[in-house]
Formats: C-alpha cells, structure tokens, sequence
C-alpha cells in the first residue's frame, strides 16, 4: 500500500508540474513539420533564402516577445524572400506564427501543392506601428493532407517599418492550441 501511495504522489506531483503555466513568459510548444520552425538552430537552417535580406536576431530581453532566443528579421533597406520546405499540413489545418513590423510591402505567402492559397500581412501593425511580435492564426482547414510551403517576403526598401520580425511556425496546430492561439489573436 505504501507503494502504491508514493507512486500516486510522484504521479501527481508530475501531472501539476505539466499542468503550471507561467502566463508572463508562455511558450508555445508545438509538434514542428518545419525544419527550423522557431529559428532556434541560430540560422536559417531550413530555409531558402534568395538574397541576404534576413538575418537571426537574439531576444534576450524578449523586447520583440519572441518564443525563444531567436527570430528572423529582414532589412528595411534590402528586399527578399525566405522560403520553408515543404510540409504536409495536419491536426486541425491551421498554421500560427508570430509576426512584427511589416509596413509596406512585407507580408507572408502559403502555397498548397505549389499554388499560392493565403497571403497575410501583420493585421496589427495599422494600430500598433512597432516591431513586437504578436501571434497570428491561419485558416488552411481545407487543406489538411496537402504539401504546404511558406514563404515570408520583404518587397519594401523605404519605410520605417518596412520589415518583418517573424518566429515560431507552429504548423500543427491542436485544438486546445487553437483556442490558445484564437484568443491571442484576437486580443493582438
């Protein structure tokens, strides 16, 4: 009995452990189908790059709220593309990602089997004009089973904020993800 008792305690001293959230710091932990999803490797591992406009940027402060020491940012003055491999897309079909700046040309691209399906600039910088992370939720439900790509462009050389902060693809978004990540999303 005495057994079964401190197998029960560690047991739930595990499950607590799992269940405590520390809601300043919150980091997304998500199943990646992209190499490199969160630029953690500390370059663009990963990635196809068509010039060199992006460049890994260290947070330690968490001044750009990224999800993780690294991000990736392009240049205000340089113009590029960042390219993922491809992934087949699954789990509820949604795809979230953190996204800051974006003035201007600089937006994010989704390719299904090859065909541009969704582009999506940052929705908060209208309000916000700041280069902070903020998380965004993608509807590719459609498209669950199918070989997806992403591709995070930065067409812009003379705005202020004429870049993107990008971090953390979660592309296996679950459902209690989704609420997470809705609820974020719409509080911007």
């Amino acid at each position: 009995m005495k057994k079964i008792c401190i197998l029960l305690t560690v047991l739930g001293v595990f499950i607590l452990m799992g269940c405590k959230e520390d809601t300043k710091t919150k980091v997304y932990i998500n199943n990646p189908a992209i190499d490199n999803h969160s630029f953690e490797t500390g370059d663009l591992v990963g990635w196809k790059e068509d010039s060199s406009c992006f460049t890994l940027e260290e947070d330690l402060t968490k001044m750009y709220n990224s999800d993780g020491r690294y991000f990736a940012k392009s240049s205000n003055i340089n113009k590029g593309t960042l390219l993922s491999k491809e992934f087949v897309l699954g789990d509820t079909g949604y795809v979230s990602f953190l996204i800051g700046a974006g003035e201007g040309e600089c937006y994010v691209e989704f390719y299904v089997d090859g065909v541009l399906t969704k582009t999506s600039n940052n929705p908060y910088f209208a309000n916000k004009h700041d280069e902070i992370m903020r998380r965004m939720l993608i509807d590719l439900t459609d498209y669950v089973g199918h070989r997806i790509q992403i591709k995070i462009v930065d067409n812009e050389s003379v705005a202020e904020y004429g870049y993107l902060c990008i971090d953390s693809f979660d592309t296996s978004v679950n459902d209690a993800d989704y609420a997470t990540y809705k609820k974020v999303s719409l509080e911007g």
